[in-house]
């Protein structure tokens, strides 16, 4: 941890020790609401943390980006640390190494609204259909309006044929009697 009181080079060495050990870096932010007009309101206790390799941290020459996540009333809910570039090559931390400043990007991440349902659009698309229909009538047919022209001359042909079986079938067998005396 560093304070207000601590120098820049013991900060300097402090951070070389922790990345030679394999440590973590650590970012914490009070609870808070992001809003200047809601600054008044109640700080809520506790803070978020963050983490990244030490090594990771001197190795991009003290080069971060923070991140702070808000809810859609502006208060604090996360914290994430990302260094550039975000992988260590090893634990050994050289001597030559440069951190002279901190180098850190901060971003305010607030909550992005999902669309809403084209309702009007919807709407328009039902009526404009309603109306396409309106104006075609033969859409509107039912399946016997729309087909009576083919099925009428099959049902007349089935009845017609079904006739000449029965009428045929009678004179048939009257004859086979008669012709039997």
């Amino acid at each position: 941890m560093f304070s207000s009181r601590t120098t820049t080079d013991q900060i300097l060495l402090q951070q070389k020790e922790v990345a030679a050990v394999d440590g973590l870096y650590r970012v914490r932010v009070p609870r808070v609401f992001l809003q200047a007009d809601r600054q008044s309101e109640r700080q809520m206790e506790g803070y978020l943390t963050a983490f990244v390799r030490a090594c990771a941290m001197v190795e991009s020459h003290l080069s971060d980006v923070i991140s702070l996540h808000t809810d859609v009333s502006g208060y604090l809910i996360g914290v994430s640390i990302v260094t550039l570039p975000g992988a260590c090559r090893g634990t050994e931390v050289e001597d030559e190494v440069d951190l002279e400043v901190f180098n850190t990007t901060l971003s305010i991440m607030a909550p992005v609204n999902a669309p809403g349902p084209e309702t009007a659009l919807f709407l328009e698309r039902m009526e404009m259909e309603s109306e396409k229909k309106g104006k075609n009538p033969q859409e509107q047919k039912s399946f016997f309006a729309k087909y009576w022209m083919y099925i009428v001359p099959l049902v007349l042909f089935l009845m017609m044929s079904g006739a000449q079986d029965q009428s045929g079938g009678g004179a048939g067998g009257g004859a086979a009697n008669g012709g039997g005396r």
